[in-house]
């Protein structure tokens, strides 16, 4: 039997269970994990020896600016490499995606330990030959926050966000130039699993070929990894060092800049839910 469902879950979570359990042939008692940060829901079983991760996609508004099928091209595109994360069934079309468990996430101290070998990785993904179907589009994801600020708050914090919606255009038209790469997005320690001699990298909602300059800000002001190693890279290889410094200064404002727009996305997102 398909396990049963919590009185507050909808019809749809229900046939969800059922489309899994289906494809895995055989019922999984799904439990939910806590997830800090995290817009997904997540839940995990044992199936056989393998323990197995279940993320259920939250909906569009929630996890704004991603692409679920530019995801699953990106998925599928890093399926074989050592840091991928080793997907079982990305069912995007019905909301949900199995993948290995891939143990804990790493601590903030832990990650000086992994920028050797999670510098090899980024090297990895940055020489993938582009995809032009996969390429990400920046220029409507700031016309996407544009709207959404307009739409969503109050003229009180609908200029201020505006005004670091503007600061933001400016600061990626500013960025030294450097070739077009599979770009993460989002590292930080909550999307990395693993030790020094092996690691997985989470969480491709954002991905794509894009600038390389956001991974390069979140490696070292996320992930302590000296600007020296990732001046290593092949995106920035080209640039000299007084370059890379205030470009990464730069890319490491921008980022900031973005984080506060999405979580004021997001937030505006829950607070109108919850008034409902």
């Amino acid at each position: 039997m398909t396990p049963s469902p919590k009185s507050d879950s909808t019809e749809s979570d229900r046939l969800m269970f059922e489309s899994v359990n289906q494809f895995l042939g055989t019922p999984l008692p799904w439990r939910a994990i806590a997830s800090k940060g995290s817009t997904n829901r997540l839940l995990s079983a044992q199936w056989g020896e393998e323990k197995l991760i279940l993320r259920i996609n939250a909906a569009a508004d929630l996890a704004f600016g991603v692409s679920r099928e530019s995801e699953a091209q990106i998925l599928a595109l890093v399926q074989g490499y050592r840091w991928a994360p080793k997907v079982i069934k990305n069912h995007w079309q019905e909301g949900w995606c199995v993948m290995q468990h891939h143990g804990e996430t790493i601590s903030r101290t832990a990650c000086q330990a992994i920028s050797p070998l999670l510098i090899e990785s980024v090297t990895q993904w940055q020489r993938i030959p582009p995809v032009d179907s996969a390429r990400f589009d920046y220029t409507a994801l700031f016309n996407a926050y544009r709207s959404r600020l307009l739409n969503d708050l109050v003229d009180s914090a609908q200029t201020s966000y505006l005004l670091l919606l503007d600061e933001l255009i400016n600061r990626f038209g500013e960025l030294p130039e450097v070739p077009l790469c599979l770009t993460h997005h989002d590292l930080h320690p909550g999307n990395i699993c693993g030790h020094e001699k092996q690691l997985t990298v989470l969480d491709w909602e954002y991905a794509g070929f894009g600038n390389p300059w956001f991974d390069a800000a979140c490696l070292h002001a996320k992930l302590g990894a000296p600007i020296a190693m990732v001046s290593a890279l092949p995106a920035f290889q080209h640039l000299s060092h007084k370059t890379l410094k205030q470009g990464m200064t730069n890319a490491i404002k921008l980022t900031n800049v973005l984080e506060s727009l999405w979580f004021s996305v997001r937030s505006s997102v829950t607070s109108n839910t919850y008034n409902e």
